[in-house]
Order: structure tokens, then sequence, then C-alpha cells
């Protein structure tokens, strides 16, 4: 609740309050993103920041090449909190990330801090793909042999229902097909490519256009704004893993809900 009301915190002040609140928000964020060591803190609240500016002012190539600036900065940071966690966990050594995500000469030129950022781009692409390809050589891959139903169970927990939830109903937990052991994110579609292969990602892929167009109407106008910022956001990280049913993502959604009733009094 503590990491969701973060996110919910520089949300508004990117779409609501003054540049100087959103930037006293921002390095509170960052402070925080730093302390708990989370990297992903720190990326979702700088594309929200990106999403939000692009909406909310007029960009010109003046501000077009400080937000790409910042961009960088953020990528160098992203890569610098990768060693530096890594150091503290002891089994830290030079060219570290570069060695266990198989760089090859042209991954090394990036040098450690970038070829984290890189990695963590394509090595989910590439277990996207290798999902994709084992559904459709080997067939389902599900704990039952009433394949169907543990399938069903499979990509509900997986796929559907945010992870707080699915340890405390005791639903199956689903593992997808990787590569190498240690890169174990295959986006946000792994999931459903290895259970029932192409047409549960486009089941995915429709369902989440509902929750959006639900998530729009149900919000109250003055919020709208943010609901398309936050989902935009979460989308983004499709490419990464499925944010929506981390729990700490979910329950901002339920705090925008929540906020309504709180902007329906004011009325």
């Amino acid at each position: 609740i503590f990491y969701s009301f973060i996110l919910v915190s520089v949300l508004y002040a990117n779409l609501y309050s003054s540049i100087r609140s959103l930037v006293i928000c921002l390095i509170v964020a960052s402070i925080i993103s730093f302390l708990l060591l989370s990297r992903q803190l720190l990326m979702v609240c700088f594309v929200m920041t990106m999403i939000s500016i692009f909406i909310r002012y007029n960009v010109n190539y003046k501000k077009f090449f400080r937000l790409f600036l910042s961009l960088l900065i953020v990528i160098y940071l992203f890569g610098l909190l990768g060693n530096y966690r890594q150091e503290l966990s002891g089994d830290f050594f030079e060219g570290y990330i570069v060695s266990i995500g198989g760089a090859n000469e042209s991954g090394e030129k990036l040098g450690s801090v970038f070829y984290w950022t890189w990695l963590y781009i394509s090595s989910p692409v590439y277990n996207l793909i290798y999902n994709i390809n084992n559904y459709y050589d080997f067939g389902v891959n599900c704990e039952s042999f009433v394949f169907y139903t543990s399938c069903v169970e499979n990509y509900i927990s997986s796929v559907l229902v945010p992870n707080t939830f699915v340890k405390y109903i005791g639903l199956p937990d689903f593992k997808i097909d990787l590569i190498m052991e240690h890169l174990n994110v295959g986006t946000a579609f792994s999931n459903s490519a290895r259970i029932f292969g192409i047409l549960g990602v486009f089941f995915q892929v429709m369902l989440q256009g509902i929750l959006f167009y639900l998530g729009c109407v149900l919000t109250p106008s003055k919020l709208k704004t943010a609901c398309i910022v936050y989902f935009s956001t979460l989308s983004f990280f499709m490419v990464f893993d499925n944010l929506f049913t981390h729990g700490e993502f979910f329950f901002v959604l339920v705090i925008i809900f929540l906020t309504r009733y709180n902007i329906v009094l004011k009325k």
C-alpha cells in the first residue's frame, strides 16, 4: 500500500500540481527508490512523468532534448543501481551483467551500466518468442491430466488476477519456459502464450482493452487523464512484465477509483 501511494502521489503531482511540487515529489520518490533498491519504482515514476509532460505541456525541441537527456540519465542510474544492488548481494565482479547476459562484441561495447537496460528489454522478448514456439512445438504445459481445467486456472492466476490475491486464494503458480533460468522475465504475454498460444495473447489484449474502457467510464472527468496516463504507463512496461497483476500497481487503480468519491463529495 505504501508503494502504491508513492505512485499515486507522483501521478497526481504530474497532472494536478505545480512544477515545484512535482519536483519535490519526484525527488522524494527517487530517494525512496534508492533506499528500497527498487529500480522498478524509479522507472515507473519516470515514464509516468514523461507521458504527463507530453499531455500537460506543449513540448518544443528544447524541451524534447531535455526529456531525452533525462532519459539517458535515468538509464544510467538504472545501471548504476543494478551494479550497486549486485555488490550488496556479494556475488558481483567486474563486467558482471555483460557476463551473465552472454553479451557478444556489440553488447560489450555498451558497457556494463547501459547493458542492464538492453538486457532488460531484449531478454523478455526472446523469452516470449521461445514460449510461443514451445506451445506450437510441444503443446500445453499445465500441471494436470485434465489439462483444460488446469490451463484455465493457470491462465486466470498468472494473467488476470493480482498476485496479492493469488497467494491467498491458493491458485497455481505457473512458470514460463526460459532460455536462461536467471533471465526470468518474458514480457506480459509469455504466460498466456505458453498456455494458449497466440489465441491466449489475443484474449489478454482484448481483456486489457476492456479494463481500460471500464476504468475510463467509472473514473470521474477530473481524473480521466490520470486513468489514461497510468494505463499508458503500465502498458509501456508490458514489454517487461504484466504490472497489472502486481499488487502494488493494481492497488493504484483501486486508489484512483476511491478518489472519485472524495471528488464527488466536494462537488
